[in-house]
């Protein structure tokens, strides 16, 4: 049996930060008990833009795209856009040896 969902009208400014993948989303109550959750996030392909930089992952920041978000950004916050923009779905994947691609202007 599914459960119902039902939208709120709740604002994610307010539980998440500006630079989660979550602000924006949706907040949706499911099931009996009508638990909170945000809905669905949908990756998006990010395109090749001029001011893109290339990286390869050392192994002393091998799985995590938190450093390289710090190191590049000033915030650990983008590691999820940097695992998005290189079709990543696990850190497991982020490992040393890997070239990966920065997004540049598209994150700010």
């Amino acid at each position: 049996m599914a459960n119902d969902i039902s939208y709120t009208n709740y604002g994610t400014n307010k539980l998440v930060s500006s630079t989660s993948r979550y602000n924006y989303r949706p907040v949706i109550l499911y099931g009996p008990l009508k638990k909170a959750a945000f809905a669905l996030y949908n990756r998006k392909e990010i395109p090749f833009a001029a001011d893109d930089k290339f990286y390869e992952i050392t192994k002393d920041i091998e799985f995590r795209p938190d450093l390289v978000s710090y190191k590049f950004y000033g915030l650990p916050d983008y590691w999820w856009r940097i695992m998005e923009m290189n079709k990543m779905k696990d850190v497991m994947e982020f490992r040393a040896g890997r070239n990966i691609r920065l997004p540049g202007g598209f994150l700010m």
